[in-house]
């Protein structure tokens, strides 16, 4: 215990000679990292929601499908139309443009047409709509991104995520009536699976279940861990540098 408040003792002094000005962009910073922290905290709860959906849901057979939340796999089919992806030019159902700056996302951008999931015992529609798409990042396009402004250019990394025709997957949504049954294939033109309820997952994923499962696991932990550890963390540092002033 004499240790530790040698140790601390010791700590407080170097800190000070360091100045007050380096102290109070590390006590800048301990806000920033405590929301952060918080952040990371607050996203475990929707990790474990979606996760517990996932668990939860059995997987359904197209042709015994209902209409409520719903499980299935198999592979995407062209219901009308396809889209050409911006930057790989690749004939798709949906993309999804991820930019970070920094290792920070600074934002995303999705567009998507109702595509068919065929898993052998009959085809239901998908409208991809405001779906969290989950791919492998080794299927990404990657390309950079500059953008002109004032002050000027800004350098993006950018990743190009697609659901493409012909390929497996795994989704998770809601299970309602289909507004484009006039069009579909008979015997599942009553149902389409889409966002439903804002509160529930929507995910389209290639991939299994079970890695699903695995990386949902991961970002609990990770959340849990970083989250706890940045919120102390920064709480002891606001707390001590406001006993040395």
């Amino acid at each position: 215990m004499r240790d530790l408040s040698t140790t601390l003792i010791y700590l407080q002094a170097k800190m000070r000679g360091l100045g007050i000005g380096f102290n109070i962009y590390l006590y800048i910073g301990s806000y920033i990292a405590f929301f952060i922290g918080l952040g990371l905290f607050i996203r475990v709860f929707s990790l474990i929601k979606k996760k517990t959906w996932i668990e939860d849901i059995p997987r359904s057979k197209v042709r015994s499908i209902a209409m409520g939340m719903v499980e299935v796999y198999g592979v995407a089919e062209k219901y009308v139309n396809t889209l050409e992806a911006p930057y790989s030019k690749i004939e798709c159902f949906a993309y999804t443009i991820v930019r970070k700056q920094g290792g920070v996302n600074q934002g995303k951008q999705k567009l998507g047409v109702p595509f068919y999931i065929n898993d052998r015992t009959g085809k239901v529609l998908v409208d991809p709509w405001n779906a969290d798409i989950r791919m492998y990042k080794a299927e990404a396009f990657y390309f950079k991104e500059t953008v002109s402004t004032n002050s000027g250019p800004v350098y993006y990394d950018c990743w190009e995520y697609l659901i493409l025709p012909n390929k497996t997957y795994y989704v998770l949504g809601n299970a309602g009536k289909n507004p484009h049954k006039k069009k579909s294939s008979k015997g599942h033109e009553k149902v389409m699976i889409s966002k439903g309820d804002s509160n529930n997952p929507f995910i389209i994923s290639s991939r299994p279940e079970k890695e699903l499962v695995n990386l949902l696991d991961s970002g609990i932990v990770i959340g849990i861990v970083g989250g706890l550890f940045l919120i102390v963390a920064s709480l002891i540092y606001i707390a001590w540098f406001t006993n040395m002033l």
